[in-house]
């Protein structure tokens, strides 16, 4: 028995638009920045929390070494790129016109 040949993948159809399923393509774009956000937030305190449970200069705990040394100049170009990075891909949904209603997209 001969096996169907598997569609290549240029024939498939996908439909490039970004389906919204509330009301307001807006809102449906704010709610995916909050999820955004939540997992960034929650991966964030996870690493600093193992990172400062780890760390201990000259006898003191590196979160209250952190605390009084504030922002540091060097590095402060790459610091700037990647808060960037970070803002684009959390809020550059908002900047889409290409909403449409999710029911449209069957």
């Amino acid at each position: 028995m001969t096996q169907p040949s598997p569609t290549p993948a240029a024939a498939v159809s996908v439909d490039q638009r970004h389906p919204y399923f509330l009301d307001d393509p807006v809102v449906d774009a704010l709610v995916e920045v909050c999820l955004e956000l939540g997992g960034e937030l929650w991966a964030t305190r996870s690493r600093v929390a193992r990172l400062e449970g780890l760390l201990e200069v000259g006898g003191r705990p590196v979160a209250e070494l952190l605390e009084e040394q504030g922002g540091a100049e060097e590095g402060r170009a790459a610091w700037t790129a990647e808060r960037d990075q970070f803002v684009e891909r959390l809020f550059g949904v908002l900047a889409r016109r290409d909403h449409v209603p999710a029911s449209e997209i069957v």
